[in-house]
């Protein structure tokens, strides 16, 4: 018998939240559960980490007091009596998980769960072109499951208003829109003030070049082949460049590759991954998002922070909820190296727009402070709580 909570429990009682993920690796949609789960507030919520397998550049970031569990299997759909039965012994109020497939596993145990659990899922990504571009097998299947699930959400975030537009407009029929809200993703000013000053020690920060930053998944999605071009055009007005490339994925041996191909291996850096990317930002002097599609686009914040001008494609969905083109950044066409180079070599040639991006970039970047984002977290959670 389901006994129903008064005012008084609702105060008293710490939501007890456990948020899913595969892993916490170097992306944006780990990265914004990392941002969560230090900031929310311990008097009010009390948090739990499930990950398929407990690895990833986040995890030594991750607050002490948050016990985790680690599935260990690299898909956690092989795993589904393994995760239900870790599930019925934490006895969470809310389960929030993020990434689509993860999304799906989590809905699809929903009635074996305790009915009192409710579920919170947040897409990732610009579904339209990510469904369209992807190579995966695994995604070609994924619309069947969303139209058969998704609805059985509480609650859909989505990163950006022109992704959740797109969301509605594929799965309208199937997703009652109430359900759908759109929540951008943090960025920690205060971290990254402290981060940013930390010294350099690298010769490639010495040797006198205009350093180009990019900072993302090495795949098809971030476009750096495009970026890859634009820094050959570059070079035929500007030699003394350097693009600094952080990140890994599985485009890299392709990537560098094609650098050696069209002749500009020496101008490029591929630096892997770095848990501290702030200071490369503020060392730099030029940012470049040269994204295909995008759920948001989070770095493009973390520069503004850095005090650097951005260069991003007006891509789908999330620069242009971001940037006004001219005012704090610019936007240039997807899959347009040349549009590319003509952007960046302004900026480096221009020192009075570097200055007024800059100054205006700084004053945009407070309304997605983690402070202000956890906020409408935590007034989203008490809300389906109690639902």
């Amino acid at each position: 018998m389901c006994t129903k909570m008064t005012n008084k429990d609702f105060k008293e009682k710490k939501i007890k939240i456990a948020f899913i993920l595969p892993n916490l690796g170097g992306g944006g949609a780990e990265r914004t559960i990392l941002n969560l789960c230090s900031n929310l507030n311990r008097e009010k919520f009390e948090i739990t980490l499930i990950l398929g397998k407990k690895k990833g550049e986040y995890i030594k970031f991750l607050p002490s007091d948050i016990e985790i569990f680690d599935l260990r299997v690299n898909h956690v759909m092989f795993s589904l009596s393994k995760l239900l039965k870790l599930i019925k012994k934490i006895k969470p109020d809310i389960i929030f998980s993020t990434l689509t497939h993860m999304n799906i596993v989590v809905l699809l145990l929903k009635y074996l769960f305790s009915k009192n659990i409710k579920i919170i899922i947040r897409e990732a990504n610009f579904f339209s072109t990510a469904y369209k571009e992807s190579r995966n097998l695994k995604a070609k299947i994924l619309p069947f499951f969303i139209k058969l699930l998704y609805n059985k959400a509480n609650k859909i975030i989505f990163l950006s208003k022109g992704m959740s537009e797109d969301f509605y407009r594929v799965f309208s029929n199937y997703i009652e829109k109430p359900k759908m809200l759109v929540i951008p993703n943090p960025i920690n000013i205060r971290k990254i003030d402290e981060l940013k000053y930390e010294d350099i020690h690298e010769q490639l920060f010495e040797d006198g070049n205009k350093r180009i930053i990019a900072i993302g998944r090495l795949t098809k999605q971030k476009g750096y082949k495009y970026l890859l071009d634009a820094v050959s055009l570059i070079i035929r007005e500007i030699s003394n460049i350097k693009l600094l490339i952080l990140g890994e994925g599985e485009d890299r041996k392709f990537l560098e590759e094609y650098a050696k191909k069209i002749g500009v291996s020496k101008y490029v850096c591929f630096c892997g991954f770095k848990s501290n990317p702030y200071k490369y930002l503020a060392h730099s002097d030029v940012f470049v998002l040269a994204s295909l599609w995008e759920g948001f686009g989070n770095v493009i914040l973390e520069a503004m922070a850095c005090g650097i001008p951005v260069v991003a494609t007006d891509c789908p969905s999330g620069p242009r909820e971001i940037i006004s083109h001219m005012e704090d950044g610019l936007l240039v066409p997807v899959r347009d190296a040349k549009s590319l180079a003509t952007a960046i070599i302004e900026l480096l040639r221009n020192e009075s727009l570097r200055e007024k991006l800059v100054t205006n970039a700084f004053k945009k970047v407070g309304n997605f402070d983690v402070d202000k984002i956890v906020n409408i977290y935590e007034k989203l959670f008490e809300e389906v709580f109690k639902s």
